[in-house]
């Protein structure tokens, strides 16, 4: 399921996170065309004009830039601390939650970065160009509403086993039975969560669009980047409760599904993590420059 800082996201943050994070050969590829991957994928968004696309390319290019050199070489360090627990042993439920609270730090320094392009592209925009964006993503959603929240709580259950299966299977290979059943006992507790969650995501629709409507304004900038970095000034009173319940939930399940790996499956994972760390290794900076 998508999460609430995708929204504001849409065109700086994706593709970075997927370039630097996919295990596959097309890491480094995908890195070093990100200033054209981005430009295409803000057409799903807001029609930018010839002029605009390029300046966008040319701005994602000078942050790739920055990434590249100064957050870039820590990366390896970072993917060794976070694999360590997963590779040592059976992961416990608080190393999960440790790890992921390593990753905050480096997501808030990219988006800090990033968003006073975004703020420069936003005040860019004509008023057409405004009321395209916020008309999809409204549109985004309802149709969010549709696929997550409409349908009943049996079927809500079943998709979001599929989908963590689905997320997984990569890195593990075919599930046993016994892990199938530990996710779908966790999905099952997640009875709700998708209502909250969508609640949410909507009450940060209506704070990034007051932005919009005040991008004259001196302190634009800064509140582009409040709404990047600062998210749980965004999250409802339910989200907030869900989210350190379900992130309990979460971590517990995994570690539960990571002590039922096979031999095969944990050589899988290993195998994964390292063509990680080496995709990430071989990235040439100089490449992009």
């Amino acid at each position: 399921m998508p999460t609430t800082r995708k929204l504001l996201a849409w065109v700086l943050i994706s593709f970075c996170l997927a370039g630097l994070l996919s295990a596959c050969s097309s890491t480094r590829l995908g890195y070093q065309n990100l200033p054209w991957l981005v430009s295409w994928k803000s057409r799903d968004y807001v029609p930018l004009t010839r002029e605009q696309r390029a300046w966008l390319r040319e701005q994602v290019a000078l942050q790739r830039d920055w990434h590249c050199q100064q957050e870039l070489p820590g990366y390896a360090d970072l993917l060794d601390q976070l694999a360590a627990p997963v590779l040592n042993g059976n992961p416990s439920a608080d190393s999960l939650l440790d790890s992921r609270n390593q990753l905050e730090p480096a997501l808030d320094r990219l988006l800090a970065q990033l968003a006073p392009t975004l703020a420069d592209l936003l005040q860019q925009l004509e008023e057409d160009q405004i009321a395209a964006l916020q008309q999809n993503l409204h549109k985004q959603q309802q149709e969010l509403y549709d696929t997550y929240v409409a349908p009943d709580d049996a079927t809500q259950a079943n998709e979001r086993q599929e989908r963590l299966e689905r997320r997984l299977r990569p890195w593990l290979g075919r599930l046993q039975s016994e892990q199938q059943e530990r996710i779908a006992d966790w999905s099952a507790r997640l009875s709700g969560q998708n209502a909250v969650w969508l609640d949410n995501r909507r009450y940060w629709l209506d704070a990034f669009t007051a932005a919009l409507d005040a991008r004259d304004k001196p302190d634009f900038a800064a509140q582009i980047e409040r709404l990047l970095t600062d998210r749980e000034s965004y999250w409802t009173d339910s989200f907030r409760e869900r989210t350190e319940i379900n992130s309990q939930l979460a971590a517990h399940m995994l570690s539960d599904v990571m002590a039922l790996n096979s031999t095969s499956q944990n050589a899988r994972l290993r195998q994964r993590l390292d063509r990680l760390q080496a995709d990430i290794e071989r990235i040439d900076c100089s490449n992009n420059i």
